[in-house]
C-alpha cells in the first residue's frame, strides 16, 4: 500500500475544521466548547459575547471560568506551536476547557496569574429529551433539598471583580443527572450503598453537586463538560468552607467520599486549573483516609440483635473499607498521569481487606443479604496480602492464587502496576546521564524478571478474557483492568521519560539523548520484545476500531470507557511515533511484514492502514538514519501519521475532557 493511498488529512485535520460539531460528545454543537483563540500578544482580560442557546428549555447559563494569558509560560525548547497563518484559523481553538493558553503544547501548565475569560455555556436538556425516558428517579431529591443546594451556592470572586453565580438547572434536570451519576459512574466507585441511601438526609450539597457535575458529563449534552467545571469549582469551596466550619468532618466517611468525587472529577475534567487544585486536593484526602482508621472486622455481627442490625452494622464497615480503596486507587492513578509516585505506599494496604462480592452489596433487604450469607456471620473477604503474595514473593514457593471479584482483581493490578512504576524510576535514574542504556545491575534484571512474571500471571488469571462479569460494576473493573495491565506493561518496556523528551518535555538538550536511546531500544529482538509489541498493536487496533464511545456503554455492552483510555492510546501513539522516526529502516521493514501478515481482519481495519503507512520506507543513508534537514524532514513524515492520526481519536473520546488535552500536544507535535 502506498503512503498516499491513506487520506491522511481526511484522519486528521478535519477533527478541527468545523465538522468538529458533529463529534460524539456535545452532538450539536462540540466546537463551541472550544471557541479561537485571540492572538498570542493579549495580555488582557478576554471579553466574548455570550453563545445564544439554540432553545431556551432548561438552558443553563454556567459561570466564568479562569483562564490564563500571556508568554509567563513556556517550553524550553523551540517546540511550540508554529506561527499562525492567516489563512488557517483552525489550530487556534483555546485550551481545555475554556482556558485561553498559547502554551497548549505543554501539558498540565497553568498560569495562576490569569484573567477571567467571559464566555458563559449552555448546557441544553429539552423536556423531550431521550433521557428523561431512561431515568430511574430512586435517588431523586425533593424541592427542600434543592432549595437548600441553591442556598449554599455561592458569589465566586476572582481578584478586584465579582460575579454572581449562575442558576442552578431546574429541579428536574438536576435529579436527570444525579440519575447518570447513580447508573454512570457510581459503579466504578460503589461506596454508597443504594439500598440504604436517602440522599435528601445522607448527602450535603457539595456532595450533591458534584455529583450532578458528574451525571452531566455523562450525560454528553452540549457545554456539560464545561458545567462540570464549573460545578467542580463550586463543590471544592464549600467543600474546604464546610470542613474549616466543623473540623469533625474530617473524619466523617462520606465527606471523605465527596472529596474523592472532586478530586476525581477535578484531575479528568480537562481544565489546568482544575487539574492543579485536584492535584493538592489528593493529599488532603489521602490524610483524611489516613486518620479515619481502618473499619472494624465484626464476626459476632450475628450473636444478638436484630437482623436488620447486624446489616446495617456490616454495610457501616464494608463501606468504610471500600473507601479506603476508591482513595487509593485515586492516588495511583499519578504515576499514569504526571509520571510521579503515589503518597500511598504497599505497605499501608496490605492488612486491609478486599472490597466483598457484589452479589453481597447489592443486596436490597436483611432478610436478601441473610439469605445469601447461609450459616455465615459476614460475607467472605480476603486479606489484600495474601491475594498479592503469589504476585510479589515468588520466591516463597507453593503461594496459592486465590479466586478473587473483578474490584479486586483491579486492585491487584494497580499495586503491580505501582511496583512497576517504582522499578521504572530507578532504571530512569541510572541511565540519566548516559546517552545508551546500561546494563541493568544483576539484582534490577532479578526485580524486572519478577515483574514480568507477576503482569503474566495476572493475565493468565484475572485479565478480562478470564473472569466473567457479573454485573455493571464487574464489567468496568474488568475493562479498567486490561487498559491498566496495558499501562503497566508499557511502563516496564518502555521508558515514558524518553518519550516525553522526544516531543520536547525537557528542552532541546535532552531530545537528541532521548532519541538515541530510542534507537537503541528499536534494534533489540526478542522473544519478550516480539511479545510486548503484539500487545501495543493489539492495544491501539482496539481503541482504533472501537473507538471512544459517549453513550452508557461502550463495545459489546461493557461500560463507558475508564478516563485512563485515552492515556493509553495516548501512549500507544507515541511510541508508534519514536519507532517509525528513530529506528533502522531494517527495523522498521521488519515491523512493517509482521503487520503485513497479520489475519484478514486485522487487514481490514484502519489501524491496520494507520501503522503500515506509519512505517513506510523513506529515504536513508545507509546508516540507519536519515541524511540532511531535506531528508529528516520526508523521513519524519510518515512517523507524524501517528501524531495526527492519534490526536483525531482522542477527540472523539466521548465523557470526560481530559483526552482534548492530549489530543492538543499530539496535534502541535505534528505541525513542528
Amino acid at each position: 500500500m502506498n503512503f498516499d493511498d491513506l487520506d491522511i488529512e481526511g484522519l486528521t485535520d478535519e477533527w478541527l475544521s468545523h465538522d468538529f460539531m458533529s463529534l460524539p460528545h456535545d452532538s450539536d454543537s462540540l466546537w463551541n466548547d472550544f471557541s479561537v483563540l485571540p492572538p498570542y500578544e493579549t495580555n488582557h482580560v478576554i471579553h466574548r459575547e455570550p453563545m445564544s442557546p439554540l432553545r431556551t428549555s432548561h438552558a443553563l447559563s454556567t459561570s466564568h471560568h479562569q483562564g490564563e494569558q500571556g508568554p509567563s509560560l513556556h517550553s524550553d525548547c523551540d517546540v511550540g506551536p508554529v506561527s499562525q497563518d492567516a489563512s488557517d484559523t483552525r489550530i487556534r481553538m483555546v485550551s481545555p476547557l475554556n482556558d485561553v493558553s498559547n502554551v497548549d503544547h505543554i501539558p498540565y501548565a497553568w498560569n495562576p496569574s490569569s484573567a477571567v475569560t467571559a464566555h458563559e455555556p449552555f448546557v441544553e436538556v429539552h423536556d423531550d429529551d431521550a433521557l428523561f425516558s431512561s431515568h430511574v428517579p430512586s435517588h431523586d431529591i425533593s424541592q427542600s433539598t434543592y432549595d437548600r443546594i441553591c442556598r449554599n451556592y455561592q458569589v465566586r470572586t476572582h481578584g478586584n471583580q465579582q460575579h454572581r453565580s449562575h442558576d442552578l438547572p431546574a429541579l428536574g434536570v438536576f435529579n436527570l443527572f444525579l440519575g447518570l451519576f447513580f447508573t454512570r459512574f457510581h459503579p466504578q466507585a460503589p461506596y454508597l450503598h443504594l439500598g440504604t441511601l436517602d440522599t435528601n438526609r445522607d448527602l450535603r450539597s457539595h456532595i450533591l453537586s458534584i455529583m450532578a457535575a458528574i451525571g452531566a458529563v455523562y450525560s454528553g449534552k452540549k457545554g456539560s463538560r464545561r458545567f462540570a467545571v464549573h460545578m467542580f469549582e463550586e463543590s471544592r469551596r464549600q467543600f474546604q468552607t464546610t470542613i474549616e466550619v466543623d473540623n469533625t468532618l474530617m473524619r466523617d466517611p462520606t465527606t471523605i467520599y465527596s472529596g474523592f468525587l472532586i478530586c476525581f472529577t477535578g484531575i479528568w475534567c480537562g481544565n489546568k486549573r482544575a487539574f492543579e487544585l485536584a492535584e493538592a486536593l489528593r493529599g488532603q484526602i489521602v490524610t483524611y483516609i489516613r486518620k479515619l482508621g481502618a473499619p472494624s472486622s465484626r464476626s459476632d455481627t450475628t450473636a444478638g440483635g436484630a437482623s436488620n442490625d447486624q446489616w446495617r452494622q456490616w454495610i457501616h464497615d464494608e463501606s468504610l473499607k471500600r473507601l479506603q480503596w476508591l482513595i487509593y486507587q485515586l492516588d495511583a492513578q499519578f504515576p499514569t498521569l504526571l509520571h510521579i509516585s503515589p503518597m500511598m505506599s504497599l505497605t499501608e494496604i496490605l492488612d486491609w481487606s478486599c472490597p466483598c462480592d457484589d452479589e453481597f452489596w447489592s443486596a436490597s433487604s436483611a432478610r436478601h443479604w441473610k439469605s445469601l450469607l447461609g450459616p455465615a456471620s459476614i460475607p467472605p473477604s480476603k486479606s489484600f496480602s495474601a491475594a498479592i503474595a503469589a504476585f510479589m514473593y515468588p520466591g516463597l514457593g507453593g503461594l496459592p492464587v486465590l479466586r478473587l471479584n473483578c474490584w479486586s482483581a483491579y486492585l491487584l493490578i494497580t499495586a503491580i502496576h505501582v511496583q512497576i512504576f517504582a522499578y521504572s524510576e530507578v532504571r530512569q535514574a541510572r541511565n540519566m546521564y548516559s546517552e545508551e542504556y546500561e546494563l541493568e545491575l544483576p539484582a534490577d534484571t532479578e526485580w524486572r524478571r519478577k515483574l514480568l512474571a507477576a503482569l503474566h500471571l495476572w493475565h493468565d488469571n484475572y485479565h478480562i478474557d478470564t473472569m466473567r462479569p457479573g454485573s455493571v460494576a464487574d464489567a468496568y473493573f474488568s475493562a479498567a483492568s486490561r487498559n491498566l495491565y496495558e499501562v503497566a506493561a508499557f511502563l516496564l518496556h518502555v521508558s515514558i521519560s524518553d518519550l516525553q523528551d522526544i516531543i520536547g518535555k525537557s528542552g532541546k538538550q535532552h531530545i537528541q539523548r532521548a532519541k538515541s536511546r530510542m534507537r537503541i531500544w528499536s534494534t533489540e529482538q526478542s522473544e519478550e520484545r516480539a511479545e510486548f509489541l503484539e500487545l501495543v498493536v493489539r492495544g491501539f487496533q482496539r481503541y482504533t476500531e472501537h473507538g471512544f464511545p459517549s453513550s452508557a456503554t461502550g463495545p459489546s455492552g461493557s461500560p463507558d470507557w475508564t478516563p485512563s483510555s485515552p492515556v493509553a492510546f495516548f501512549l500507544f501513539s507515541l511510541f508508534f511515533y519514536a519507532m517509525s522516526l528513530e529506528g533502522p529502516e531494517e527495523r522498521r521493514n521488519s515491523f512493517r511484514e509482521s503487520i503485513a501478515q497479520r489475519p484478514q481482519s486485522d487487514r481490514s481495519s484502519i489501524a491496520y492502514d494507520v501503522l503500515k503507512c506509519g512505517f513506510e520506507a523513506r529515504a536513508d543513508d545507509g546508516s540507519g538514519r536519515a541524511g540532511g534537514a531535506d531528508v529528516d524532514h520526508i523521513a519524519a513524515e510518515p512517523a507524524r501519521l501517528f501524531l495526527r492520526y492519534g490526536a483525531s481519536r482522542l477527540i472523539e473520546f466521548g465523557g470526560w475532557g481530559c483526552s482534548i488535552g492530549l489530543a492538543l500536544l499530539l496535534h502541535w507535535r505534528s505541525k513542528i
